[in-house]
């Protein structure tokens, strides 16, 4: 195990609030709200949570990922109820893998993808052109 995983924070440093970092206002409140609900979760303090190794953390963040999904939470609401996690330890100097972290969020399943006509659905169109500009003709000369 490496020196950086087993490495425990100093009771002396300071901890950095979850907002420190954070210039807009109204930023601020939706991370404290977030991050309120993630402490609310894992029922332990900042501190205490700072005392923890990094693979411990990802544990945690992945659990809490995996609670948010199966309360059937969209996508976009769990990225962002997540995003203030790792803000709050990169604040504090945890190193996390985000990268596998985010991993375990859901895709997003109602991305407005574009549609694509299938061949006899153009024709159908084409073929309605010319009696829809008749039909409009005709309604111009009442």
């Amino acid at each position: 195990m490496s020196a950086a995983a087993t490495e425990t924070r100093s009771l002396l440093e300071p901890v950095y609030d979850v907002t420190d970092g954070i210039a807009s206002p109204a930023s601020k409140i939706q991370y404290r709200f977030a991050f309120g609900r993630f402490l609310e979760y894992i029922q332990i303090s900042q501190e205490r949570l700072l005392q923890k190794n990094s693979k411990e953390l990802q544990a945690i963040i992945i659990d809490y990922i995996k609670l948010l999904t199966a309360k059937r939470m969209k996508p976009g609401t769990i990225k962002l109820r997540v995003a203030v996690i790792p803000h709050f330890f990169d604040m504090n100097d945890v190193l996390l893998n985000k990268r596998k972290i985010t991993r375990f969020i859901p895709e997003d399943e109602d991305r407005d993808e574009d549609e694509y006509y299938a061949h006899q659905e153009i024709q159908r169109l084409l073929m309605a052109i010319p009696l829809m500009s008749i039909m409009c003709g005709c309604a111009l000369q009442w």
